[in-house]
């Protein structure tokens, strides 16, 4: 399962963290679309942060990102993490969990 927590302050995110694998393996396939798809998500968010604000830490199936200080792009984008990862959630609710904290 991958599990997501998001840290917030004054309704700011301060901190994502994502960890694990979903193991989602769906019907005939050979592939683990929930896990290609929650990828996909983080490291084009990854793609288009201003790393100046952020301490990032990317290991085999974690990934940690702390806000150090605010910028409004960041913030827009990482709202987006959130709603995107929250979208796959829906459907797939025994192998990605998002726990806000």
């Amino acid at each position: 399962m991958i599990k997501v927590d998001i840290l917030k302050s004054n309704n700011k995110i301060k901190e994502f963290s994502i960890k694990g694998h979903a193991n989602a393996k769906i019907g005939n396939s050979k592939f683990d679309l929930v896990c290609a798809g929650v990828s996909s998500v983080v490291y084009g968010i990854l793609n288009s942060l201003e790393l100046d604000f952020l301490n990032i830490e990317i290991k085999n199936g974690y990934v940690n990102i702390i806000v150090n200080s605010f910028s409004n792009k960041n913030e827009i984008i990482l709202n987006t993490l959130e709603i995107s990862l929250k979208t796959i959630e829906e459907n797939n609710e025994k192998h990605i969990k998002i726990k806000e904290i």
